[in-house]
């Protein structure tokens, strides 16, 4: 039944108006249909026991970088202690005492240099949200001048340059895992560590990692006629040694551009790290 007034050309323009609002309700329909099937989807995927995994991950990442981080304070202790009993006896010197930094510290730091491996994994596993090749980069760098290097030289280990570069070790270690662990246990109540440990995490980096990537180099750059002498050698495979003399030259080679690649990734991180919306997040 026709209204009145209405010519057939008003008549079928209202059919598709209605005609047109009912498949737009009809795909409404369907578009919440299909949000509820892919949340209901999304809920059996993650099962129950996530929540816990994730607390257990937690908990292991905060118990690593909680021991590391004690274990490193433990060095600098050490250090401190060592420095006031000399100042105490009157037989401080800058160049002697930097001399003897590996006699006091050397071969702990190198146990630590070789856990610090599990960080590597830890960023192949996703466990943190870390590249892996410059935390390999970095942790080979230090394997390789300390526990091969100046663990098979003896003359390197008084060496100034040895003292430097583990020094710069000590003192950054103390910064960065004060923060990963702070960091971790905050994760729990969703919230981040305070912005003052965030800026010195992101910003101490700036002397002391150029200065230990320059005393590497130079401890590598020393120690060559005596690897020469030594016919250190790598073992690649079975059958198949490198003499350790050309390692440390690639190395040479390498660590400028290494070192130039690590730290372009550091001021990326520190502009992403300290930017304004972190800060107020």
């Amino acid at each position: 039944v026709g209204i009145p007034g209405l010519t057939p050309s008003c008549r079928f323009r209202c059919e598709v108006c209605e005609r047109a609002e009912h498949t737009i309700k009809k795909r409404g329909r369907r578009t919440v249909e299909m949000a509820g099937e892919g949340k209901a989807r999304k809920a059996k995927a993650s099962p129950k026991e996530a929540p816990i995994s994730n607390g257990l991950l937690t908990l292991y990442l905060t118990m690593y970088n909680a021991a590391q981080w004690m274990s490193w304070a433990y060095l600098a202790y050490l250090l401190l202690v060592k420095y006031i009993d000399e100042v105490q006896n009157g037989t401080y010197e800058c160049e002697k005492y930097m001399r003897e930094v590996y006699s006091v510290v050397g071969s702990f730091a190198g146990s630590l240099t070789l856990l610090g491996f599990l960080e590597t994994i830890h960023a192949l596993a996703r466990f943190v949200k870390t590249s892996p090749m410059p935390t390999l980069f970095q942790t080979l760098g230090r394997f390789a001048v300390l526990n091969i290097t100046v663990a098979s030289v003896s003359e390197a280990q008084a060496w100034v340059s040895t003292g430097s570069f583990l020094l710069c070790f000590v003192v950054i270690e103390n910064i960065r895992y004060p923060y990963y662990t702070v960091a971790q246990v905050l994760s729990l109540c969703n919230k981040k560590p305070p912005y003052i440990l965030t800026w010195l995490r992101y910003t101490a980096w700036i002397p002391i990692y150029p200065t230990g990537i320059v005393t590497e180099w130079l401890t590598y750059y020393f120690s060559l006629p005596y690897l020469n002498n030594l016919e250190l050698k790598l073992d690649i495979m079975p059958s198949i040694s490198l003499p350790f003399y050309y390692v440390v030259v690639g190395l040479l080679v390498f660590y400028p551009i290494g070192g130039f690649v690590n730290l372009s990734h550091m001021g990326k991180q520190r502009k992403k790290a300290l930017s304004p919306k972190q800060k107020f997040e």
